[in-house]
């Protein structure tokens, strides 16, 4: 039997709306992706706009519902 992830586990995250600040680089950037990974609709800033665009691509790409403000 397969374990469910443990935030699918703990609260299911479809159809939830979730801001993400410095979600361009690092922990912020891992943080929006894993969230949109899980099914979230994820908000993200930045304060460096190429850097942005990247994480926005990669989260996407990926699959993930992301946008920005």
């Amino acid at each position: 039997m397969q374990q469910p992830s443990f935030h699918t586990a703990v609260t299911p995250l479809k159809a939830k709306r979730i801001v993400v600040t410095g979600g361009t680089t690092g922990i912020g950037r891992a943080i929006a992706g894993l969230l949109a990974s899980e099914g979230a609709r994820v908000f993200t800033f930045g304060r460096h706009r190429m850097e942005l665009d990247d994480a926005l691509h990669s989260i996407r790409s990926a699959g993930g519902d992301v946008c920005c403000g």
